[in-house]
């Protein structure tokens, strides 16, 4: 049986250079600043409306849930039946 080998990894200038560092900016970019403002507006608002999400979790949770033929019904599977069908034949 072949032992792992447990050596620590070599970390700092010891390592050899990446060729992903042949592609990164040597600054922040303007656009960057753009980006990350507008992650955290999204990120804002999404903590803003996460109790009316959680309400409208919840009434989905205690929902009734339709079953099968309701769902042929109200023509909600009537591509999914056509394919069944197609499937079949």
């Amino acid at each position: 049986m072949i032992k792992k080998d447990r050596r620590r990894p070599i970390i700092g200038d010891r390592r050899p250079p990446s060729p992903l560092s042949d592609i990164q900016p040597s600054h922040w970019l303007a656009e960057y600043t753009s980006d990350l403002l507008d992650l955290l507006h999204v990120l804002g608002r999404l903590v803003a409306i996460e109790p009316a999400q959680a309400g409208v979790l919840e009434d989905i949770l205690g929902a009734t849930l339709l079953d099968h033929e309701q769902l042929i019904a109200a023509g909600a599977l009537a591509g999914t039946e056509t394919a069944r069908e197609t499937e079949e034949n």
